[in-house]
């Protein structure tokens, strides 16, 4: 499942770019698709041009970098860009308690990294693709159900108009239609109005059409084309071109229609029912006579007859398509400057990881230098290359090594500096998923943001004085004992890191995971956010055990589980609730292993008094 789930990823990650070279790509198909329709709209069937706009269907299913000999337009980068840090917190709630165990101020920073899936961003960008899919596709599927329902309840149509077409299902309804429906045989609908108003002529012109559309199969071409606007939907060329193909699919029935009726008595027909409004229903899942401004351009269309022979009309359409096509690709020669731009990146790759190796042994500084211009030159040309993700790794802990020599020799500003790039250097690999490399990452931008803000992660005790939740200040009549507090910018850059680890590591026995759970429950106890503290806690209590930490969380959640049943503000329920809830974990705890360490001896010596409390308030 942590494949699929970074395959998603990795999905979302790539779609914005290839969206943006897509459409361009498929524009271009377009204008030359709807050049090669206007010359050939007189002598070539509508029928047969409708293949024109298969070449933007093609050129979709292609790669964007798919070489041709005719090309019109460069090739694009499919480099993705990094995903801004978040800065929002979900709000909480405030509560008061008398008895507190209280938490060790644990201060958390500067370790060496060592070898211990895609971002959130791109997960939002595969599900909002995903989602406009359902979308599309839900909304063809209910339109299609709901005029299956609408058609059942139509009757057969009168004898005058069923007469006029006697090999065709007629029904007539009292407000839909003209259309023709249906997958298999079909039916045509008919409103009662047409049929009243319409002579016989004119309603054999109108079923004339309706039934060419069943005989070309065309509610399969018009379910196909939902089909695929639903499964390109980013493109606007998709949406376009399918517009354009419906509007032939009118047309191709329109010139069948003719081949039974009189050109003027048809176009007349058109025109008179031209200010009709066609139901949103049909519109989805029905083929309908089609709006005022198509149908002018329908009837200027019925001038057009002079066709060319079937055999000529296929050669032509098949070579418009083909070249429209052909110049829509790399040519020879964009193809061998990206050949060339592999070559280069190789050579950038294997001089960058040479000298970070050899500087590693060394310790030389100007070779350190060497092999950091050479790995900025490939992230800056090389983001379509194969190794990105991970050359973009070996970068970033190159800068790491960096910040620690400027750490130790004291130059704090510059070190903070570094580990500040080192923390963006290892985020965008993350970006472009590193594989086996993910882990390393997650915990090389998490400890590159502890050393950038100075923390220092260590054995720390307990620190007296600095116990429970946010400090306390002097009470108006009606404010919470524990007033909420919102974080600082740093502590938001450090949340956001945290995130970032949390997305990447799932594994509950993980340290760094451990520590980033603690570390946020002690952030929210610090600023009075104790539901946010209540989540972590758990989340941190639930998937291990046996450490210090687990202590710590274990008075943290103890305190706020305490708060929560003394709230003066809540209603009886409420605390009726909250008191089994603290009951409930009071005889958990001390089945942990964590209720035996010696820094859970605050959380054990408070915990009689609790019970008791507790007793009091049921008896």
């Amino acid at each position: 499942m942590s494949e699929v789930f970074t395959q998603i990823g990795s999905f979302g990650d790539q779609l914005p770019a290839w969206v943006v070279a897509m459409s361009l790509w498929s524009g271009a198909v377009l204008l030359g698709a709807l050049a090669a329709d206007w010359l050939l709209r007189a002598h070539v069937s509508p029928s047969w041009r409708v293949a024109l706009y298969l070449a933007v269907l093609v050129r979709v299913a292609l790669p964007v970098d798919w070489q041709s000999p005719l090309s019109v337009l460069p090739s694009f980068s499919s480099q993705t860009s990094a995903i801004p840090v978040p800065s929002d917190v979900a709000p909480t709630l405030v509560a008061e308690a008398p008895v507190l165990i209280g938490a060790p101020e644990v201060e958390l920073g500067s370790i060496a990294v060592t070898s211990s899936a895609g971002l959130r961003s791109g997960h939002l960008i595969a599900g909002a693709y995903g989602l406009g899919v359902l979308g599309l596709l839900g909304w063809v599927i209910v339109a299609r159900r709901r005029l299956v329902r609408v058609v059942k309840d139509a009757r057969p149509a009168r004898a005058r108009a069923a007469a006029l077409a006697p090999t065709s299902r007629v029904l007539e309804h009292p407000q839909l239609g003209p259309l023709a429906f249906g997958l298999g045989r079909g039916v045509i609908v008919l409103p009662s109005d047409v049929i009243d108003t319409l002579s016989d002529e004119e309603l054999a012109c109108v079923l004339a059409h309706e039934r060419a559309h069943l005989e070309r199969r065309d509610p399969w071409l018009a379910l196909g084309l939902s089909l695929v606007v639903a499964l390109a939907w980013p493109l606007l060329p998709v949406w376009l071109a399918a517009a354009r193909v419906r509007h032939l699919i009118e047309l191709a029935a329109d010139e069948r229609a003719l081949a039974g009726t009189r050109a003027r008595t048809y176009g007349q027909t058109l025109i008179k029912l031209a200010d009709r409004v066609t139901p949103r229903l049909s519109l989805a899942a029905g083929l309908h006579l089609g709006s005022f401004s198509r149908l002018r351009g329908r009837v200027a269309a019925l001038r057009h007859r002079s066709r060319l022979p079937a055999p000529i009309q296929l050669a032509c359409v098949t070579g418009m398509a083909a070249l429209v096509l052909a110049c829509a690709g790399l040519d020879d020669d964009m193809q061998e400057d990206r050949e060339a731009l592999v070559q280069q990146c190789d050579t950038l790759e294997q001089s960058a990881t040479a000298w970070h190796d050899q500087s590693e042994r060394s310790g030389d500084a100007a070779t350190r230098e060497r092999a950091l211009e050479a790995y900025d030159e490939y992230a800056d040309r090389c983001g379509s290359h194969h190794d990105y993700a991970t050359v973009l790794y070996y970068r970033a802990e190159l800068m790491w090594a960096i910040a620690v020599d400027a750490h130790r020799a004291g130059d704090v500003d510059i070190s903070r500096a570094g580990f500040a790039a080192a923390h963006e250097g290892f985020r965008l690999a993350l970006v472009h998923h590193p594989g086996r490399l993910a882990k390393d990452a997650a915990y090389g931008q998490l400890t590159s943001k502890w050393s950038e803000l100075g923390m220092d992660v260590g054995d720390t005790s307990p620190i007296p004085g600095e116990r429970g939740p946010g400090k306390q200040r002097e009470r108006r009549p009606g404010e919470p004992q524990f007033p909420r507090s919102e974080y600082t910018a740093e502590e938001l850059e450090l949340l956001a890191t945290y995130d970032d680890y949390q997305a990447h590591v799932a594994d509950p026995s993980d340290k760094g995971l451990q520590q980033v759970l603690y570390h946020r429950t002690k952030l929210a106890m610090d600023h009075n956010r104790f539901d946010e503290a209540q989540a972590t806690a758990r989340a941190l209590l639930e998937g291990s055990d046996g450490t210090k930490l687990h202590a710590w969380a274990a008075a943290m959640l103890t305190d706020v589980l305490t708060i929560a049943w003394v709230d003066e503000t809540a209603t009886p329920h409420a605390r009726e609730s909250a008191a089994r809830r603290l009951d409930e974990w009071l005889a958990h705890v001390q089945t942990m292993q964590l209720y035996w360490l010696d820094e859970a001896e605050p959380l054990r010596g408070a915990l009689p008094v609790l019970q008791a409390g507790l007793a009091a308030k049921r008896g």
